[in-house]
């Protein structure tokens, strides 16, 4: 929800569920994708340090490429 439909919303009255809002991606800013379908909230991730995206993708990348071998190891 954008922040001009936010205000209208409470200029209306209209009832705001806050609990579904809080899964709905950013209308602006984009997620971080990571090889094997791992994503971060790119307002989050976006403040992140260098270090710590590195390590992100350091982490993530892992995470798949063990996947991928326990699936392979399980045929």
């Amino acid at each position: 929800m954008t922040e001009d439909q936010l205000e209208e919303a409470l200029f209306l009255d209209e009832a705001l569920d806050l609990e579904s809002e809080i899964y709905e991606p950013h209308p602006a800013i984009e997620d971080a994708a990571f090889e094997g379908d791992f994503r971060i909230p790119g307002e989050l991730y976006n403040d992140l340090f260098d270090y710590q995206k590195t390590c992100m993708w350091n982490i993530c990348s892992y995470n798949s490429w063990l996947v991928k071998f326990r699936l392979n190891c399980s045929v």
